[in-house]
C-alpha cells in the first residue's frame, strides 16, 4: 500500500495542509507558473487543504475557481478585534484534541 493511501484512509491521522509559499519565484516564465500550478491541481488529492500563498497572475484563475480566496491588506492575516475569540477557540480545540490523545 503506498503511503499516499495509508495516508488517505487513516482515520486517527490528521493531515496538515499542503502549504506553498509563492510558487512562481523570481517571476519564472509564465507558461512554467501554469504548469506548476495544474501539476499542483492535478497531483494533491481533493481531499488535502492547500494553502497557497501568491500574488494576482492569470495562471491563477483556474484555482481560484474552487478555492476560498483570502485577500491580505494591512489589516494582516489576523485582526486584532478578533484575538481573544479565536484563541479562546483555539485552546477548546486544544483541549478536545488533547482528550482524545489521553483517551488513546
Amino acid at each position: 500500500m503506498s503511503d499516499q493511501v495509508a495516508t488517505n484512509t487513516a482515520k486517527t491521522c490528521i493531515v496538515p495542509p499542503f502549504v506553498i509559499d509563492t510558487p512562481n519565484q523570481q517571476e519564472q516564465a509564465g507558461h512554467r507558473y501554469e504548469k506548476v500550478i495544474k501539476e499542483l491541481m492535478c497531483s494533491v488529492p481533493q481531499d488535502y487543504q492547500i494553502i497557497l500563498c501568491a500574488m494576482e497572475n492569470d495562471a491563477l484563475n483556474e484555482f481560484k475557481h474552487n478555492a476560498n480566496v483570502i485577500e491580505l491588506n494591512s489589516d494582516r492575516l489576523l485582526i486584532a478585534s478578533q484575538y481573544n475569540f479565536l484563541r479562546a477557540e483555539y485552546k477548546t480545540i486544544q483541549a478536545t484534541v488533547g482528550g482524545r490523545n489521553e483517551e488513546e
